[in-house]
């Protein structure tokens, strides 16, 4: 009579939780399928924005895409743009504000109005009149680009 008893219970517990497992499987397929219409919305909504405005669209000719003369330069022009930002190097005649850009703080600074040091850590920068004029980088700290 008690293997029996066992038996039920045994087979109550599984039945349990299988359908306890069967609702969480339901539930994070449900997730997934509310993630996934949500994220194909946003594609949608990107696919059928207005370009930014510096983008240039190639004009299209037969098979060939072309990009006209003022596409050229726009694009040209933007790419010039870009690099004049913030370079992640300076160079010997660098000026203070483009070594601090690329650099950051220095850890000291040392020096006179017109001929500065500045330190990292045990690197630094040598300014004469506000422009790099030589630099220390033995122990590498310094993101610099030496001219070829």
């Amino acid at each position: 009579m008690n293997s029996k008893l066992t038996i039920i219970a045994s087979a109550l517990l599984l039945t349990a939780c299988g359908n306890r497992t069967s609702s969480i499987e339901k539930e994070y397929i449900q997730n997934l399928e509310e993630k996934n219409a949500i994220l194909e919305q946003e594609i949608e909504a990107l696919r059928n924005s207005e370009p930014p405005e510096n983008h240039v669209r190639p004009k299209k000719s037969g098979n060939v895409s072309q990009f006209d003369e003022s596409s050229a330069k726009r694009m040209k022009d933007s790419i010039n743009a870009a690099s004049d930002y913030a370079p992640n190097y300076f160079t010997i005649g660098s000026t203070e504000e483009e070594v601090l850009r690329v650099m950051g703080d220095p850890t000291s600074i040392s020096g006179s109005k017109n001929n500065k040091h500045f330190w990292y850590d045990l690197d630094y920068v040598v300014f004469q009149n506000g422009r790099v004029e030589s630099y220390s980088n033995h122990h590498g700290n310094l993101r610099l680009r030496v001219s070829r």
